[in-house]
């Protein structure tokens, strides 16, 4: 019973390691997309998988809000780009097309 709770106890410091990974992964990768860095989001995406399954440790003491949050970080941080890029495109200025006329 010692051995369970000192492993719990381990998992679950693995687990919010895992959940901050996983959400500064994510917010890193819409900001690489924002800044139009595909290749560095790309990398910045793996570490959000890497610290997503590290969440998953929460999972052996019965924590399955930590892995929710872990996967809810990156779906939510792309829609925050797609936003942001909808309200560029809104608010940036066009030119008239000019055909020599």
């Amino acid at each position: 019973m010692e051995t369970t709770l000192a492993l719990a106890d381990a998992l679950g410091l693995l687990a919010h390691a895992g959940t901050i990974i996983a959400v500064a992964s994510a917010l890193l990768t819409g900001l690489a997309i924002c800044r139009g860095l595909p290749s560095h989001g790309s990398l910045a995406a793996a570490g959000w998988l890497i610290g997503a399954i590290l969440s998953l440790c929460a999972t052996f003491a019965g924590n399955w809000l930590l892995p929710a949050i872990a996967t809810a970080a990156l779906p939510a941080a792309l829609a925050v780009t797609g936003a942001f890029f909808l309200v560029r495109a809104a608010l940036t200025p066009r030119s008239p097309i000019n055909d020599g006329i």
